[in-house]
């Protein structure tokens, strides 16, 4: 089974599965490594005013604001924005229900960030626009997660890919082939002065945390249901009870206007 291009869609349908599983993403999904903020925050030329484009439930939101940014935070799914309030109050920041898309905006800010997130917005002037809501020199930080599985890691790990090439081959994330992102359409929306690192960080899960982990993941939660439950199945029958280490890959690319 070939992997679609999920984000294409962008629909509704696709985000609202989001807001039914807001709570275990929360609580399953991996933060972001401390070196990536401070590497961020010395990026960041001047100025404390910060623009977050889809905040989720709030995994990357703490460290920008312990780094003393005020932060407007963005997010279209109610159910992650609502987690994002409760976990992080409203001291220096301020959550706006919305897309990026729709979002309207008079100020500019001195940093604009998306954590796992810009995939989402659409691609036709995203780049434009985010541009246009920077101050001169203003700093854009783009920064996701890959986890990866590696047999050498650990015993259990080749049985857990034995099973995505069963089931999912197209779906086995690892760092084979992984290429930097290109600079070229942020350099013809004007962006200069480009930054791009990685940083990996291995974590052992329990294989049913595993599995809660992977149902918070985009093509998962899109996947048929059938197919998604064989997939699981197989994975109980074959590792319940095991530890597996995935290699939590987080790259960070860095432009400024």
């Amino acid at each position: 089974m070939r992997k679609e291009h999920l984000y294409r869609k962008r629909d509704k349908s696709l985000r609202d599965k989001f807001g039914v599983i807001a709570e275990d993403y929360e609580k399953y999904r991996f933060s972001y490594p401390d070196v990536l903020f401070d590497d961020i925050d010395c990026y960041v030329s001047t100025g404390n005013k910060a623009l977050e484009i889809g905040i989720g439930t709030g995994k990357a939101t703490p460290m920008f604001i312990q780094n003393g940014y005020e932060i407007v935070a963005i997010d279209p799914v109610m159910s992650m924005l609502e987690i994002a309030k409760r976990k992080l109050g409203d001291n220096q920041i301020k959550f706006v229900y919305s897309t990026f898309e729709d979002l309207e905006v008079l100020e500019q800010y001195d940093l604009i960030y998306a954590a796992s997130s810009f995939q989402w917005v659409n691609k036709s002037d995203r780049l434009d626009k985010v541009y246009s809501l920077l101050k001169a020199g203003g700093a854009f930080a783009r920064f996701k997660t890959v986890n990866i599985i590696d047999e050498i890691k650990h015993s259990c790990n080749k049985k857990l890919i034995d099973i995505y090439n069963k089931y999912l081959p197209d779906y086995l994330p690892t760092d084979k082939n992984a290429k930097h992102m290109s600079n070229l359409e942020y350099e013809q929306a004007g962006f200069w002065d480009f930054k791009q690192k990685e940083y990996y960080i291995d974590h052992e899960l329990e294989i049913d945390i595993y599995l809660k982990l992977i149902n918070t993941y985009t093509e998962y939660l899109a996947l048929d249901e059938e197919i998604r439950n064989k997939f699981e199945l197989c994975i109980r029958d074959e590792l319940e009870g095991k530890n597996v280490v995935i290699t939590q890959k987080c790259s960070l690319f860095l432009a400024r206007k």
